[in-house]
């Protein structure tokens, strides 16, 4: 139920939950009542059901469970000033890239999707990054499985083209997304493997294409693999 909650959908009633969840009235109203007891849930003000505080809890508690993932915290802030980028590990959840830490630049135009918002695979740094990580036999399953949507005049709109890209991010070791997710965007990102959350993922940088030169991005991208050292497991 709490994964039906997301930037497209921030508020549900119950009838809405009933049918997304194909179940019936009183297992539903028990769900959300429950989970709006453990603060998971609040309601709103006309009677709609939306995410509580608490989520945010269990997503401390999920962080500061594991010493890497809290370390990966302190990392991303650091990156942010560092480079002044915006600085996200994401991962792959299912066919999608989901930004799950982040830490924004100030003073910059807002260059970075919403933590937990999905993004497109083939469109992103952060997803190339995480598919050059893959073993072959991987990365074939998860292309049969992409519909290469043209997002702008410069995103990558076919297999082929994919897999070239992902050859050239192997080659100089971090992936490029120029202008392929939205116009005025760039991200460079490197891959950081299943180490975080135990599903494939990548530290990835985001800044307005009009602020990057070709020397910032080389130099971002020594940052970023220098950070994702730190985050190994012996």
């Amino acid at each position: 139920m709490l994964r039906l909650f997301d930037t497209k959908r921030v508020s549900a009633s119950l009838s809405e939950l009933i049918r997304l969840m194909s179940s019936n009235k009183p297992t539903t109203f028990r769900l959300a009542t429950t989970l709006e007891h453990l603060g998971l849930l609040q309601r709103r003000p006309d009677g709609r059901f939306a995410l509580g505080p608490a989520v945010l809890d269990l997503r401390a508690a999920y962080i500061s469970a594991n010493p890497l993932r809290a370390r990966a915290l302190e990392i991303v802030d650091t990156l942010t000033h560092e480079t002044g980028a915006t600085v996200q590990i994401c991962s792959l959840v299912g066919r999608q890239i989901v930004p799950l830490i982040g830490a924004e630049a100030r003073g910059q135009i807002r260059a970075a999707a919403q933590i937990g918002e999905p993004l497109p695979l083939h469109a992103t740094a952060s997803g190339k990054a995480i598919a050059a990580d893959l073993a072959d036999t991987e990365l074939e399953d998860l292309l049969g499985a992409i519909s290469f949507r043209q997002l702008t005049l410069k995103t990558v709109s076919s297999r082929k083209q994919f897999k070239a890209e992902i050859a050239l991010t192997r080659e100089r070791g971090f992936a490029l997304a120029i202008d392929e997710l939205a116009e005025g965007l760039s991200s460079v990102g490197v891959g950081l493997g299943r180490n975080l959350f135990q599903r494939p993922s990548a530290l990835v940088a985001l800044l307005p294409t009009s602020l990057v030169a070709a020397e910032d991005l080389a130099r971002i991208a020594k940052a970023l693999r220098a950070a994702r050292n730190s985050l190994t497991i012996d």
